[in-house]
């Protein structure tokens, strides 16, 4: 990269540079311009010319395809069959329509005559169209309603039917197709009227399609026949285009064909089979009268070859133009760069933070008008940056002040001792004269004072000071509708209260608190200055009462909590209690000793065990045995969540001392023991519960193996009687008197 020192280098290089890349994006974006705006042209005209041949052609087979049809209503209507006067009738069709080769009306097997099974009178143009040609078509060899596509297709479609392309040999020798349409008589299927279309002009007018040198065009049916083909070497008639696809090999190619075929119409970018260039455009659409499809493939680079001429002529004129303006702006570089030299030596030093440097104003030229807005500027932005580290300093403040009632309403969980502290800390770092805070009663008719600062929130704490929601004070409508209240001047606000404790107040804002949507109280903070709070207080203070709202909240939550936690717990040690004491009632052995071989061991005696439980912790005691000898005793309480299940007591000479850790060991001991002991409890009444539950089903199970009362009876005491235990068991069935008065 060239580094210049100089600014007259500099601008030379970077206008020169500037507008040699402004003139690349020029030629660039012409060129990309032109090119699509001739690409969609091209593409437009192409599709126009396709969509109006085909229209053309869908046209002439839709006003042929009238014919058959009128013919075959002609014939449902005879109500007797003439001969003379269906081939007067087929004779007509062909003079009236110069465009028909042939027709017939073809009936069904002895439908005609009763004796003749076929019967077809075709008229045909004679090889020089002047004249017609009468044969009766119909044999053994050529079985037309078996056998042939134009009988047997409006005979399954119940419609118009346009046969596929097939060339006339021995006949007219031509290329035609075939329009038939069933005929029906009183419901039931009889004939079918034709009239044979020649193709060959369709045909050559596929030539027409092709555009430019390079340009080539395939027609074909709904089956993949080749009907006409221009500019594609190689491709007959006839033939089916898959095979074409197949030699061509690219699937761009064959999607194309697979999109025709579906009835789509549109333009896609495919490589260029015939000509091997890179990319061609394939037009396609389709006839819909006889289901046939046209693709129309056009050169690429041959429909754009003028856009590249006209890029590169611009670009020659471009660097022409380069030239000149290069000469010229070396010669006003440097009648400009002298001036601004000195405007930026001046420029520097105010950049340095020397603000009192002006730059100095010596021409009434462009330069002196950019010095003179310069100096402004410069005042501007002494006084901006003034202004702004005031601001600043402002805003500190008020985020200080703002953290530091987060980290209050963060760490306090009790209401009586948060509130008091947040309205304290408001009124110190706002240097306001009051700050107070409402919350809503229960019935949401009152806002009754909280917390508030000095004597005065002392004396209305006293008094139970409390507004009305939606009365005459900025508190009532604040909270009733959910909006900031804020007097600038309270003189000349409409509805505020006029507290007697507070007769300095002369600012005022109300700020709602929310708590899940839903307005719960609100701050009230007062000032005795006049337009007190600008939007920097208002949005620093809203803040606070957001986080003391939140915080309001969150005390709630966790006071509901702990309520909830202690109930819990206090039915969980009762359910403990009752269910430790069902089981003890239940076994016999409650107690349990050991002790080494050969010591006396003393029995734990009731007034140890209620040490225990009353202190509920781990206590040592020195006791005078049975035998008179003194001995010391460490004695803990069992304690299962809480709640006391047992005693356990360690029993040694009276000169042992139990040191803390082994008093720790048998806490840690006792508490494995009391989760070990809680799950051989629930084990065993698991246990117990899975027996009654078996033996209630096998009882149920062998009730339900028969449907006779007696039997069922029989069982139910066999079964109870084998599951208790129990010698003599009676079942008896009786009604009381209200019973059988009902039953009666």
């Amino acid at each position: 990269m060239f580094h210049f020192k100089r600014l007259r280098d500099r601008l030379i290089t970077w206008v020169i540079g500037g507008v040699f890349i402004v003139l690349i994006l020029i030629t660039a974006t012409t060129y990309v311009v032109v090119r699509n705006a001739l690409q969609d042209e091209v593409q437009q005209r192409v599709l126009n010319l396709v969509q109006t041949k085909v229209g053309t052609v869908d046209g002439f087979f839709r006003e042929v395809g009238k014919i058959p049809v009128v013919l075959a209503s002609a014939s449902a209507v005879d109500q007797e069959n003439d001969e003379m006067l269906l081939r007067a009738r087929i004779r007509e069709v062909l003079n009236a329509n110069p465009a028909v080769y042939g027709s017939t009306v073809a009936f069904e097997p002895y439908t005609f005559y009763p004796t003749q099974k076929y019967f077809s009178p075709y008229y045909s143009r004679t090889e020089d169209w002047e004249g017609l040609n009468y044969v009766q078509l119909g044999s053994d060899d050529y079985v037309y309603f078996r056998d042939w596509e134009w009988y047997t297709g409006p005979r399954s479609t119940s419609g118009l039917y346009w046969s596929l392309p097939y060339f006339d040999e021995g006949a007219g020798n031509i290329w035609m197709v075939t329009a038939s349409y069933p005929v029906y008589r009183d419901g039931k299927f009889t004939a079918v009227a034709t009239v044979d279309v020649p193709i060959d002009d369709i045909k050559e007018s596929v030539a027409g399609l092709s555009v430019g040198d390079k340009g080539y065009t395939v027609m074909f049916d709904r089956t993949g026949g080749i009907v006409a083909a221009s500019g594609i070497p190689g491709l007959e008639e006839g033939a089916s285009i898959y095979n074409w696809i197949t030699v061509v090999n690219e699937p761009e190619v064959g999607a194309v064909f697979d999109a025709v075929l579906s009835n789509k119409e549109g333009v896609a970018a495919v490589p260029d089979a015939v000509n091997r260039e890179k990319r061609a455009w394939a037009i396609y659409t389709s006839i819909p009268s006889t289901d046939w499809h046209v693709v129309t493939f056009v050169s690429v680079s041959e429909m754009l070859a003028p856009v590249t001429t006209i890029s590169l002529g611009i670009l020659g004129i471009s660097m022409v133009g380069l030239m000149v303006l290069i000469i010229l702006i070396s010669f006003a570089s440097n009648t400009i760069t002298r001036p601004i030299e000195t405007l930026r030596a001046e420029a520097a030093a105010i950049a340095g933070g020397d603000f009192a440097r002006r730059v100095p104003v010596e021409t009434d030229d462009e330069i002196g008008a950019m010095s003179q807005a310069f100096n402004r500027m410069t005042e501007e932005l002494e006084s901006l940056v003034t202004g702004l580290e005031q601001r600043v300093a402002e805003r500190t403040h008020g985020l200080q002040a703002a953290a530091e009632v987060s980290r209050a309403t963060t760490s306090i969980r009790d209401l009586d001792k948060l509130l008091p502290q947040v309205v304290d800390l408001i009124l110190e770092r706002f240097e306001l004269y009051y700050a107070g805070l409402f919350l809503l009663d229960e019935a949401r008719e009152f806002a009754v004072l909280r917390a508030g600062t000095g004597a005065a929130g002392e004396a209305m704490l006293a008094r139970g000071h409390r507004l009305r929601a939606g009365g005459d004070s900025m508190i009532g409508l604040c909270v009733s509708r959910d909006q900031a209240r804020i007097a600038l001047d309270v003189g000349e606000e409409a509805v505020r209260f006029n507290n007697p404790f507070l007769p300095d107040t002369h600012s005022e804002m109300a700020l709602p608190l929310h708590s899940h949507g839903q307005v719960i109280g609100a701050l009230s903070v007062q000032s005795s200055e006049t337009a007190a709070f600008d939007e920097a207080d208002i949005a620093v203070i809203q803040t606070m009462a957001d986080q003391v709202a939140a915080a309001i909240d969150n005390a709630r939550l966790f006071a509901e909590t702990q309520a909830t936690l202690q109930d819990m717990e206090t039915l969980q040690r009762r359910y403990l209690g009752q269910a430790w004491e069902s089981y003890l009632q239940e076994h016999e052995a409650t107690s349990y000793e050991t002790a080494r071989p050969g010591a006396a061991l003393d029995d734990l005696s009731p007034s140890e065990a209620q040490v225990a439980v009353v202190r509920r912790d781990a206590t040592v005691l020195t006791n005078k045995g049975e035998t008179g000898v003194d001995y010391s005793s460490l004695v803990a309480p069992i304690l299962l969540r809480g709640e006391v299940i047992g005693v356990l007591g360690l029993q040694d000479d009276a000169s042992r001392q139990w040191s803390n850790d082994e008093i720790a060991l048998v806490k840690s001991i006792i508490e494995q023991m009391s989760l070990a002991a809680e799950n051989l409890r629930l084990l065993d009444e698991t246990q117990r519960r899975a027996t009654r539950e078996q033996i209630v089903a096998r009882v149920t199970a062998r009730m339900r193996e028969t449907l006779d009362v007696d039997a069922v009876l029989q069982a139910a005491v066999r079964e109870m009687g084998e599951a208790m235990g129990v010698h003599d068991l009676a079942i008896q069935l009786e009604l009381d008197d209200q019973d059988e008065d009902h039953l009666q």
